[in-house]
């Protein structure tokens, strides 16, 4: 059986683990093939403090797709991740490849990872981004992962307890989602919620606290990567949530400000943690 290949665009950093840099780490483990192309390069995360940075203007990024399109490396692409953008004429090249593997593979997915935010500290990309995003790149995806703040931005309101989160996903959005630190019945529990057009499943995890940054590219990763192998985006919901539960109490058990990645290798498939339940 041939390896899935994967096409991702967001951020990569030099040092750490968060956009790329996580993304792909993860479906390499899944036994990916990966093709990444940056949209920024920094130093670091900007949560270490200054950091250095290349942005990668959309010029660019077309003579990569082009480039590796005349070579035909994208004529067998399963999946297609965007993640985090600078500016929104990166998003029209994006858009671009997307209808590009689509023509070659129609049951390529896109997967769309809206990065626009968090509670703290808002909205972290120029307005212009996030409105390409809504524009642009929810219309075409495949499935949507955003978090919560994200959704809710995306929604243009604010939503409460899991079945609005439910009910206001199947109502604006064609493609399914999985909303991230969505609200669950008590603060020591953290909850990924997949939202299909008939059916709904939940995944809670412990709170931990002073959790490294790039968590949510490490799940995306995890999942895509887990659905490619297996298919079902329930049983991809529960592999992934227990993978990055592994990372992530690995990285807090070593006080740790980076994800500790080679937990990764160590428990594949975490058998000890809870499966998703519908909702």
């Amino acid at each position: 059986m041939s390896r899935p290949t994967v096409l991702s665009f967001s951020s990569q950093v030099a040092y750490g683990h968060v956009g790329n840099s996580a993304t792909i780490a993860a479906l390499h483990t899944m036994d990916c093939t990966v093709i990444d192309i940056p949209t920024i390069i920094l130093s670091s995360h900007p949560g270490h403090g200054a950091s250095a940075s290349v942005e990668i203007p959309a010029e660019k990024i077309d003579e990569f797709v082009d480039t590796l399109t005349d070579q035909g490396r994208l004529d067998n692409v399963g999946a297609i991740i965007s993640g985090y953008f600078r500016a929104p004429q990166q998003i029209t090249s994006v858009r671009k490849a997307v209808e590009y593997v689509k023509s070659k593979n129609p049951a390529a997915k896109y997967f769309c990872d809206p990065i626009i935010g968090d509670d703290l500290p808002g909205i972290y990309v120029p307005q212009s981004v996030a409105q390409a995003i809504i524009d642009d790149l929810i219309p075409i995806s495949d499935f949507i992962m955003p978090n919560l703040f994200e959704f809710q931005h995306l929604l243009g309101h604010k939503v409460t307890g899991l079945h609005q989160c439910i009910d206001a996903a199947r109502e604006s959005f064609k493609p399914p989602a999985l909303i991230t630190s969505v609200p669950v019945d008590t603060s020591s529990q953290c909850g990924n919620l997949l939202v299909l057009p008939d059916k709904a499943w939940l995944c809670t995890s412990p709170h931990l606290d002073k959790v490294p940054h790039g968590t949510g590219d490490l799940l995306t990763g995890l999942f895509v990567g887990n659905f490619l192998a297996i298919g079902d985006y329930e049983v991809a919901l529960s592999n992934a949530s227990g993978q990055l539960n592994s990372v992530l109490k690995a990285a807090v058990a070593a006080g740790s400000d980076e994800l500790v990645l080679s937990q990764l290798m160590k428990i594949p498939f975490p058998s000890d943690f809870p499966r998703a339940q519908p909702v």
